[in-house]
Order: C-alpha cells, then structure tokens, then sequence
C-alpha cells in the first residue's frame, strides 16, 4: 500500500499556546455581544470545528495504519503458505 498523505490544520491550537507555553490556554470570550451561553458562543464553535476536523484527520491515520496492518498480516500469513506447500515434481510421503 503506498503512502498517503493526510494533512491537518492546527493553527487554532497554536494560537491557544501563549506565551511560549505548551499547555493551550483557551477560555470564552464573555464580553462579545453574541456570547449566550458558553456552548453557543463563536470562541466553542471555533474550537468544535478545529476539533471535529482533528478528530477526522486522526481517524483517517487510525484506519490507514489498520489497512497497513492487515496487509502485513496477510502478506506474512501467505508467505508461510508458501513455505509449508509441496513444491510441484516432488514426492509427497504417503
């Protein structure tokens, strides 16, 4: 199986990085005029669409390693098919 890319947007998590931190510092906005309640709020959107994406983007890798995996398996699995089967022209022991 060839190699696949797969690309992802993290630019929302860096921007939650500050001040050089590795630990994303998010929080809700409550002075914008359009902040009802923390769920419908543009600052939770924002990070359910870059999570979302995320979430797919990491399912692809997930199930692109299962296929590579299955393959090996497979290919391992025939191979020690191969090794164990008569070769044609030679006698088999009754």
């Amino acid at each position: 199986m060839p190699e696949k890319a797969s690309e992802v947007n993290i630019s929302w998590l860096v921007r939650q990085l500050a001040g050089g931190s590795l630990v994303p510092h998010f929080h809700i906005d409550r002075g914008r005029e359009k902040g009802h309640t923390p769920r419908r709020n543009a600052d939770v959107e924002q990070a359910i669409k870059h999570f979302s994406s995320f979430m797919a983007w990491a399912g692809s890798v997930s199930q692109h390693l299962k296929d590579l995996r299955r393959r090996d398996l497979v290919g391992r699995r025939l191979h020690e098919l191969r090794q164990r089967r008569p070769r044609s022209g030679a006698a088999v022991a009754s």
